[in-house]
């Protein structure tokens, strides 16, 4: 007896999306080609006026490809694999973007000038106090970063400057692959969505219209982290009318 094997393509848009989501769930917290996330305990660095820059002790040597410094003036420098500051390109990979570590997948990132806008933005004193993300683009790291001083130029000559930073902090155990409940098409046309897991994680959730695209160039719509511990909900407000999208939750 020959029998016909449903397709989701015969299906409602929002029962088709629940059946998907729920089958890319099971993967989706394999850790295989992920990014690190360093959400240690923070920690402060400081480099003085007229600090010698290519002395160890006056570099942030992140990793092994990226030591932040500067001379005593101009701007930020990879001491790894530059001499001196140059425009829109140092530090050598690196790139920023202003937001917080939990958002990291869903941000824009670009190098360090541009990031503040240049002189005509208010050179790079206008990122004080101001939470951002830095990426080690070789090392895929992300980390958190806040400017607290900076020695500007002419005013302030010497080329000092402190930022607090998170570090590596313990490596998290992989979750468990998550099981959805509470799939549930919203009246207002957004998508909601819930799952257990262990407490303290924070998963990524990246969206298609297309399963077959490659998922890098999958859109990520947020992250998701537990509230109360160990319920993660996520509810997409930009789900496109009368069209399927497809889900994947990804950790870290």
């Amino acid at each position: 007896m020959k029998h016909n094997k449903p397709s989701i393509y015969g299906l409602a848009p929002q029962v088709a999306l629940a059946i998907v989501l729920a089958a890319l769930l099971l993967v989706a917290a394999s850790p295989t080609a992920a990014a690190t996330v360093w959400n240690g305990p923070t920690t402060e660095f400081t480099k003085a006026d007229f600090a010698d820059p290519t002395q160890a002790a006056n570099q942030d040597r992140l990793t092994s490809n990226v030591w932040l410094s500067r001379a005593s003036g101009g701007g930020l420098y990879n001491a790894k694999t530059e001499t001196f500051y140059s425009h829109l390109s140092s530090p050598a990979d690196t790139e920023w973007s202003y937001g917080q570590l939990a958002d990291y997948a869903s941000l824009s990132y670009t190098n360090w000038e541009a990031w503040f806008g240049g002189a005509s933005a208010g050179g790079p004193g206008s990122t004080l106090n101001k939470d951002a993300v830095l990426h080690l683009k070789t090392d895929d790291i992300y980390l958190s970063i806040k400017f607290v001083a900076w020695s500007n130029g002419h005013l302030e000559p010497g080329g000092g400057f402190s930022y607090v930073r998170s570090t590596p902090g313990s490596v998290q155990v992989p979750p468990p692959a998550p099981t959805l409940t509470n799939l549930t098409l919203l009246g207002n046309g957004s998508f909601r969505f819930s799952f257990t897991n262990t407490p303290g994680y924070t998963f990524t959730v990246l969206g298609s219209t297309n399963v077959g695209l490659a998922l890098s160039n999958w859109t990520s719509l947020g992250s998701v982290t537990d509230s109360p511990a160990g319920f993660y909900q996520f509810t997409d407000f930009t789900a496109p009318p009368n069209t399927r999208r497809f889900y994947l939750v990804r950790w870290p």
